[in-house]
């Protein structure tokens, strides 16, 4: 009997497949209709985020007890409860259970009946098959019933003896994990997640998987870097996302980017990819310096409200308009983290090295703008860059290294084996800068040769200072006779060479960066050389240190760094103490430019260095950058 009779059938053909890594199957996005429910009132109050983990039995029995009981009570605890500190929401009108709908061989269809109820129809069969989400088989009871339609006649019925589950009640966020046994299907990596289904009504991800590896349960792996690694994972499967931009609302619940038809579709590109508006994501013309000269550089930025403030405040840039997404990689990469050559150490990067890359301001600004959620600011930290101003974040590395009155203070270096600090400052680095076996697209040509440049090209061959020696590591010998290893030691810079002085006789050591005690406090930065404390008030200072060890004085010149890039998870300091980076504002004479989409979905690298005790080292950025490409899949 056919007993629904549909206003009209649509194709599904954009509802393509979602991959966490571009060569990891998963399942098909489908959108779910959480009944007449879904409706939100504006007065609602928002509520924190319920997310309820399934576990896959079938995967969870190649565990031992010790090992679920590590990822249940250990990882997933603090994950959700990480998330219900971070989002809100605003709940559904009533108790309404979340459910699948179920994977059809055939091909989706979206089906609106008389009522105005969407819901997701199959022209051929949806009975046998069995549903997935990523490698989780989802139960029975939390799909909807099975709708076969006939594209001849328009028609849908509900399949013979099919009834919809009970759903998933009380849960904002249905999330299933796996442990799957096979490093086939997880080439060198942690784990991933994704989104497996958006609701009709705002389009926001309830269901999503996530998938933890072998390698995860090692022994090898440390467990701050492996909950770093889900935390960026799961803000990929809720909502940072290529795929998901064209998704995003207005804050009054309207689409940022405006449907194409009354199934509340998206525009799509020639290969089906969802095209978020310009007000959403916008593609400009940066001037790029090159050795050969200036050459324009197209970049692809989130320009939502907050994210553009919040980028602007971080970067100390007021003519940003927007925040740059990844540019490199595949898939996998570009389009779904921010650009690594500008957010560095951001949780949010395409790599995760270590276990307390700080989730910004900037992030939380991109999942309220999606419309979704409230978040809560609070719980957010600083990363490397802060006040560089637009020369940093606007040009290339070597135009910003060219600019820059301070050189021995730039984050990028241009002469080879250069000792130096890196980025985060806990390791004295070398400057690393290599041939590659082929010439660099131009864009990236620094050097007069053209194959010459830095390492890796997720930071577009910007040569950094790659870590030598670790300045926390109090094991190691201290790297010059007044150098202090530590906790609480960072690498500072040396302006020239340290001076020894033995009996009236100066000799002259090639040591151009040293570990140094430090501290922060709202006055500024202060370090410790020796029992003397100097205090640093502005990037560029030079502090002529001097100290004398039994016969011996020893002479060096420390240049002082910004506040915010040595205490850059303390930056609330910098500016109460005024000692921050003299930010710059120059127009970066930013065009539009052709915008292109792409299929992305969180491709993310996580580092892990085992030592002979089967601990983790601490990681630096840059070395943790080098054991990384080892994974990277494209």
């Amino acid at each position: 009997m056919n007993f629904l009779l549909p206003i009209a059938i649509l194709y599904l053909g954009l509802f393509t497949q979602i991959k966490a890594y571009e060569d990891i199957p998963a399942s098909i996005l489908h959108p779910v209709f959480l009944e007449h429910g879904h409706v939100i009132s504006k007065r609602q109050a928002n509520q924190p985020i319920r997310i309820t983990p399934f576990y896959d039995q079938d995967s969870m029995n190649f565990l031992t007890a010790e090992q679920k009981s590590y990822l249940q009570d250990i990882i997933m605890t603090n994950i959700t409860q990480f998330f219900s500190e971070l989002l809100s929401i605003k709940p559904l009108g009533r108790v309404v259970p979340i459910r699948s709908a179920r994977a059809c061989d055939g091909t989706p269809a979206n089906v609106r009946f008389n009522d105005g109820t969407l819901a997701l129809g199959c022209f051929g069969n949806c009975t046998s098959t069995t549903t997935t989400c990523g490698f989780s088989t989802i139960p029975e009871d939390h799909l909807s019933r099975c709708i076969e339609c006939n594209p001849v006649t328009s028609s849908c019925n509900f399949a013979e003896g099919s009834v919809d589950g009970a759903g998933v009640s009380d849960s904002d966020y249905v999330l299933y994990v796996s442990a799957v046994n096979d490093l086939t299907k997880c080439p060198g990596i942690l784990a991933f997640a994704g989104p497996c289904t958006l609701e009709y009504g705002l389009n926001r991800p309830v269901v999503g998987q996530v998938n933890f590896c072998p390698l995860a349960f090692t022994g090898q792996t440390d467990t701050d870097l492996l909950i770093t690694l889900i935390k960026h994972e799961m803000i990929h499967a809720l909502g940072f996302l290529s795929f998901l931009y064209a998704y995003y609302r207005n804050d009054d619940g309207t689409p940022r980017t405006p449907r194409v038809d009354d199934f509340d579709s998206v525009p799509t590109n020639s290969q089906g990819f969802p095209i978020p508006n310009e007000n959403t994501v916008r593609s400009v013309n940066y001037t790029w310096e090159t050795i050969n000269g200036d050459v324009q550089k197209e970049v692809t930025l989130i320009v939502t409200p907050r994210v553009v403030q919040e980028a602007r405040d971080h970067f100390g840039c007021q003519l940003l308009e927007g925040a740059e997404l990844e540019g490199q990689g595949g898939s996998g990469s570009a389009g779904s983290h921010w650009d690594l050559r500008a957010f560095l150490n951001e949780l949010m990067v395409s790599i995760v090295f270590s276990g307390n890359q700080p989730l910004s301001r900037i992030t939380l600004a991109l999942l309220e703008d999606s419309g979704w959620y409230k978040v809560n600011y609070e719980l957010t930290g600083n990363f490397v860059g802060n006040n560089e101003g637009c020369n940093f974040v606007q040009k290339s590395c070597l135009g910003f290294y060219n600019l820059d009155t301070v050189k021995e203070e730039n984050v990028f270096c241009f002469t080879e084996n250069e000792q130096g600090c890196t980025v985060t400052r806990d390791n004295i680095g070398a400057c690393w800068i290599i041939d590659q076996a082929e010439s660099l697209d131009p864009v990236f040509q620094y050097f007069p040769q053209p194959n010459r440049g830095g390492q890796f090209f997720f930071v577009e061959y910007c040569p950094f200072h790659m870590n030598t020696y670790d300045c926390t590591n109090v094991s190691q010998a201290e790297f010059s006779p007044i150098s202090n290893n530590g906790p609480n030691s960072r690498c500072f810079n040396h302006m020239g060479n340290l001076t020894v002085t033995i009996a009236g006789f100066d000799t002259s050591q090639p040591i151009n960066a040293g570990c140094y005690e430090y501290s922060c406090n709202n006055t500024g930065v202060y370090v410790k050389v020796g029992d003397t404390s100097y205090h640093c008030s502005q990037r560029g200072e030079v502090l002529n240190v001097v100290q004398e060890i039994g016969a011996i004085t020893y002479s060096v010149s420390l240049v002082c760094p910004a506040c915010e890039a040595i205490c850059w998870d303390r930056i609330e300091l910098c500016s109460a103490s005024g000692a921050t980076t003299n930010a710059t504002q120059t127009n970066a004479m930013t065009t539009p430019a052709t915008q292109t989409n792409e299929l992305t979905s969180g491709s993310t690298i996580a580092v892990t260095t085992p030592t002979d005790s089967g601990t983790v080292t601490k990681i630096s950025f840059m070395l943790a950058l080098l054991s990384a490409l080892m994974a990277v899949l494209f």
